[in-house]
């Protein structure tokens, strides 16, 4: 427990100046007990916990209209498992210097719950062009997407057998790179297992890292990615907690250019020369294809490197077209 300010009718008396004459004594646990008379009542003020400011061997002279407020931080240093509020209560008690200022009494009650919060599973889905975690994100078929399953325990220190699993949709195939190894994996790669046992303590964090391929678009499946956490403490009920993240994947964009130059029109049995480059983005292959007035040609060649054609005229112009696998 710190002290955190102690104002006299809005006055700030500084802590660190444990000198003057305002501060007060302060004292905690058992020399903070104290049983407070008043008329024919008695108060008994127990040792535990307990926090007391003493003005009685300080100068102090509070005058009407005037108030004494004291700040103070605490700790939690246990939960309560049933979660029921239990009361801090605070005592206060003035007395007068002479016999026609009697002494005053009062308390008050403020009830505070210290229950553990449940644990929070947070699996995104990957990385964006931020390179953040995020809870879904769109990718293309072939990427690589990585996913991180967190799950933030709050409690008391305890040794829990852990069970992690994750499912993956029919677009996603498991791809390694796992930040812990995992203790199965389904045929299909698919499912992915962790099975292990740790120590866990109040705010604590179990992370696990891991790649998983697009294989597929999401244009004919849902793209859910569900991961599941089981604690099962040593003594007490197991805990599940369960979340999920979406994907959307698409098919590979294509961007490609395309260029020819030849003449519009020929005579009959005069050679036409045609030439033909195409720029693919990815370097893939490209297929090209001539219709000559019904005849036609297909042919792969490699993106950027033009290629020259001749065909015996015809009064009509020839149409082409390029085409990527």
């Amino acid at each position: 427990m710190n002290t955190y300010s102690v104002k006299i009718s809005g006055f700030t008396i500084p802590p660190s100046n444990l000198t003057t004459s305002y501060y007060p004594v302060i004292s905690t646990n058992a020399q903070a007990a104290e049983t407070i008379y008043k008329y024919d009542h008695t108060y008994n003020i127990s040792a535990e916990h307990s926090v007391k400011w003493d003005w009685r061997n300080r100068f102090f002279d509070l005058a009407d209209g005037m108030s004494v407020v004291i700040e103070f931080n605490t700790t939690a240093v246990q939960y309560n498992n049933d979660c029921d509020p239990r009361p801090n209560t605070a005592h206060a008690l003035l007395w007068g210097c002479t016999f026609c200022q009697p002494s005053v009494y009062d308390y008050d009650t403020a009830n505070v719950s210290c229950c553990h919060l449940i644990p929070t599973l947070r699996k995104p889905s990957g990385m964006d062009d931020s390179k953040k975690w995020v809870e879904n994100i769109t990718t293309v078929v072939g990427d690589t997407v990585r996913f991180k399953l967190a799950l933030t325990y709050y409690g008391p220190n305890a040794t829990f057998n852990i069970s992690v699993v994750d499912y993956l949709p029919d677009c996603l195939e498991y791809n390694n790179a796992a930040t812990k190894t995992p203790t199965a994996i389904s045929a299909n790669l698919k499912t992915i297992w962790w099975n292990f046992t740790e120590d866990l303590s109040n705010a604590e964090v179990i992370s696990i890292e891991f790649n998983a391929k697009v294989i597929n678009t999401t244009e004919c499946c849902e793209g859910i990615n569900t991961a599941v956490i089981t604690l099962d403490p040593c003594v007490g009920d197991t805990e599940r907690y369960e979340d999920t993240a979406s994907i959307t994947s698409v098919s590979k964009h294509t961007s490609y250019t395309t260029e020819s130059h030849g003449p519009t029109q020929g005579r009959i049995n005069e050679v036409l020369t045609f030439t033909v480059v195409s720029e693919d983005n990815e370097g893939d292959q490209v297929t090209y294809l001539f219709d000559w007035e019904g005849f036609s040609s297909l042919v792969y060649y490699p993106q950027g490197v033009p290629q020259t054609y001749t065909h015996h005229g015809r009064p009509l112009e020839p149409t082409m077209s390029a085409q990527w696998p």
